[in-house]
């Protein structure tokens, strides 16, 4: 059994659905977690998985567009309410602190334990894990994208993994992530939809496949998928595999061994 995993907690793009919850995916490396993004229902696709939510050592949001916020206030509370006593770190742009503490003070709540707001910066996690943020082409938010370095006791690297949180293709953040092992992209529309992919800050499957390529990566995960996709995420895997024949169109419950 490997010892590092991700399993995608929520796969849509703005809007949940019967099937799929908003941006989350949570990351486990030699008893380490980390938390990608953290839409609405975070904290229960984390109970419907088995997972604790105050095993979450970080928390890495990519901007404060809702869809990757929202379930923050509840999973802190959460945590809270579960007598959670180890400090817990956010990575976030700027501006997530004013969000959690008027949620806090709207609901009476105070943390009693440490909650540490950090802007993007390199960060080690414990001791096998570095985290790399990247700039990334949104909207006229702030918005990143992070690369997750799993090193190993000897200082080797375990994995390398790439996630760009929600973007459209551009030039600085592909030279960040070059030979990262995984990535996980996004991939809101199929490629005939890619004037409107744009203008609105994201990826098409083709896009994320031919990024793919370019920075040398072992598989790719299509994710943040539109709901129009809903009965057929074949679509973009098909489209993704003309480029990149190792692309998956990510699943909310889709468990992956790094």
């Amino acid at each position: 059994m490997s010892d590092s995993w991700m399993v995608f907690l929520g796969t849509s793009a703005g809007v949940p659905s019967k099937l799929r919850g908003l941006p989350s995916i949570l990351l486990q490396y030699r008893g380490k977690y980390l938390l990608l993004d953290a839409g609405e229902g975070t904290q229960i696709a984390l109970s419907r998985y088995g997972i604790g939510s105050s095993k979450i050592d970080a928390i890495l949001i990519t901007h404060l567009h809702g869809d990757h916020i929202f379930g923050l206030p509840g999973l802190i509370q959460s945590m809270g309410m579960s007598s959670r006593k180890k400090p817990l770190l956010i990575i976030s742009p700027n501006g997530l602190r004013d969000f959690l503490e008027a949620s806090f003070k709207t609901t009476d709540f105070i943390p009693q334990f440490d909650v540490e707001i950090r802007e993007p910066e390199r960060t080690a996690i414990g001791d096998y894990i570095e985290i790399v943020p990247f700039k990334t082409c949104h909207t006229s938010l702030p918005s990143y994208g992070y690369l997750v370095l799993g090193k190993t006791p000897s200082g080797d690297l375990r994995f390398s993994l790439a996630y760009t949180g929600d973007t459209k293709p551009c030039e600085s953040y592909v030279d960040a992530i070059k030979g990262s092992e995984v990535l996980i992209h996004d991939s809101t529309f199929s490629e005939e939809l890619r004037n409107e992919a744009w203008s609105f800050g994201h990826s098409t499957s083709k896009d994320a496949a031919l990024i793919a390529r370019e920075i040398g990566a072992k598989v790719l995960f299509l994710f943040h998928i539109s709901n129009r996709y809903n009965d057929d995420l074949s679509l973009l895997e098909r489209e993704a595999r003309r480029f990149f024949s190792e692309a998956y169109a990510a699943i909310d419950g889709m468990k992956f061994y790094l």
